[in-house]
């Protein structure tokens, strides 16, 4: 009884008229989201959601029921029989494609043949280097996904199918120095932070590059030595003490060799002679068994030669203190000694340097979060990182698209990546030739296509995609569908892959539903004359 009442309500015009609805405003929210937050984003949250196909899955019922309710079959009903029987096989079609097919991306660089599609779903791979490989399938979810899964030690804790770093500070049982600057001029400020704490080194290295400007981070105990203006410009960092002398406080003995490079001798901790080559290396140098020399990078004193950074904009920055080479003789200043706003005066360009914070008992980490995606143009400007967050005996740590991560435990090497699921071609494509059209006055791209060759059993094959122009081979079709700069100036081209198993049965949907159509209304057309001409005979 109540299952005759269930099929009796999914038949119903009521019914149809809740799931169509509810279909057409999910496709208007998908549509929103597309423009606003990106293809991905809409994909996740709507068209590849389990909540929008089950609305298709009932839709199906309603149109089955429908046409159940209506038989035995009758001559006026023959149409309507037509055009659901067409719309059943659409929608098994459109299952077909969304259970196997694939949507993807190939990128192809010049010369460079390739078999590998990049698909939707992110994955996790974690590489046990000379042992095992493992995997883990991401949720495709368009929100942060709680995880509850265990390989070996590690533990996957939380995915962010969109994130951006931010900052933040966190509590160091170490003291290592960190900083946080501004500097700016009239026309520029960016933002600098700097850090000596192992854990910070990756996302915060103690050498940046500004435009011409070199900007270092040294620790402080070094500033006393660049205040001196010895003669050699050498000094001498202890690592064990934290301290520095300067050449000429250790009475060193400089030589030259004959290529006039600066050398010393002194006794190391192992009681042999180390040798310093300061233009060449901060560390002692020995000779190996070639005849070549080795830096011994375990030695516990090293050399810093001022002199190496006398040409050419360098900033040397030492938590609460910076330190510049000019017109022949070291500067030093505080940043106690208050100048313009808060700031000190550099000597390039009108630059001015603040420091905006100073930690040696804590240290800066770029920590990921959520952020919902924002598109302009066609393109994410936010939002566009993926990351995981795992926990090792205890630790969190973090892996993301952008960042892989490399530990050692016990001994042994791992490394973390997150990157999308990849399937192979049964061939290769070549890029041969990128060709990019301009709008006539701008950089701007107009059209762009391009040539390649596809290697397969068959044997090469040549061809040329661009828009409206894809390449069918196998099953597979490739339509342009963006192109990127090599660092070498040349370009290569973005080709989206898709493989369709549900086509043609949407296309036999199709087809049925147009019939349906005609031959419904050619019946109640016929029928209607029918009528008028009982009508005009009474």
């Amino acid at each position: 009884m109540l299952l005759n009442r269930i099929e009796k309500i999914l038949g119903s015009a009521k019914f149809a008229f809740v799931i169509i609805l509810s279909f057409a405003a999910l496709m208007a929210v998908g549509t929103f989201f597309e423009s606003t937050y990106g293809t991905e984003f809409a994909g996740r949250a709507v068209y590849k959601s389990p909540f929008f196909m089950g609305i298709q899955g009932l839709m199906l019922l309603s149109i089955f029921y429908s046409l159940l309710h209506r038989f035995p079959a009758k001559k006026a009903f023959y149409g309507f029989y037509t055009i659901h029987i067409g719309l059943i096989v659409l929608f098994s079609g459109s299952f077909i494609t969304w259970y196997a097919g694939i949507d993807g991306q190939i990128t192809l660089s010049p010369g460079t043949p390739s078999q590998t599609v990049i698909l939707g779903r992110d994955m996790l791979s974690i590489v046990e280097h000379d042992r095992s490989e493992a995997s883990y399938v991401l949720p495709y979810t368009p929100y942060p996904a709680k995880l509850d899964e265990t390989w070996k030690e590690i533990s996957l804790v939380r995915y962010l199918p969109f994130s951006e770093d931010h900052l933040k500070w966190m509590p160091s049982t170490k003291r290592f120095p960190s900083s946080r600057y501004l500097l700016f001029n009239e026309n520029v400020s960016q933002e600098l932070v700097m850090s000596l704490h192992p854990q910070s080194t990756k996302d915060f290295p103690a050498t940046s590059k500004l435009g011409p400007l070199e900007v270092h981070y040294l620790p402080p105990k070094l500033l006393p030595c660049f205040r001196q203006q010895n003669p050699s410009g050498l000094i001498l960092f202890d690592t064990r003490t934290s301290s520095c002398k300067t050449a000429e406080e250790e009475n060193i003995s400089l030589q030259k060799t004959k290529s006039d490079k600066r050398f010393f001798v002194i006794k190391g901790d192992d009681g042999k002679a180390h040798s310093f080559f300061p233009e060449l290396s901060p560390w002692p140098l020995l000779f190996d068994e070639k005849g070549n020399w080795q830096p011994i990078k375990d030695s516990k004193v090293r050399v810093f030669s001022k002199k190496l950074f006398t040409e050419g904009p360098r900033l040397f920055l030492f938590g609460k203190a910076l330190a510049y080479y000019r017109k022949k003789e070291w500067v030093t200043k505080d940043f106690q000694d208050r100048q313009i706003a808060g700031s000190l005066q550099l000597p390039w360009m009108g630059l001015q340097v603040q420091l905006l914070r100073h930690e040696e008992e804590s240290f800066p980490r770029q920590i990921p979060s959520y952020e919902r995606p924002v598109q302009v143009n066609n393109e994410l400007i936010k939002g566009e990182q993926r990351a995981l967050k795992m926990e090792i005996r205890g630790r969190p740590y973090w892996v993301t698209s952008d960042r892989p991560l490399g530990l050692a435990l016990d001994g042994q090497r791992y490394s973390f990546y997150l990157q999308q699921q990849t399937i192979k071609l049964p061939f290769e494509i070549n890029l041969t030739s990128f060709k990019m059209d301009t709008d006539p006055g701008t950089n701007n791209p107009a059209s762009y296509e391009s040539f390649v060759s596809l290697f397969s059993k068959q044997g090469v094959s040549h061809h040329h995609i661009f828009m409206n122009n894809p390449l069918k081979f196998s099953h597979f079709t490739f339509y342009q569908a963006s192109y990127f700069q090599m660092e070498d100036g040349r370009y290569g081209s973005v080709l989206s892959v898709n493989f369709d198993p549900g086509r043609w049965w949407k296309y036999l949907g199709s087809l049925l539903i147009v019939l349906g159509s005609i031959w419904h209304f050619y019946l109640r057309r016929a029928k209607t004359i029918g009528i008028r001409k009982k009508r005009i005979l009474v």
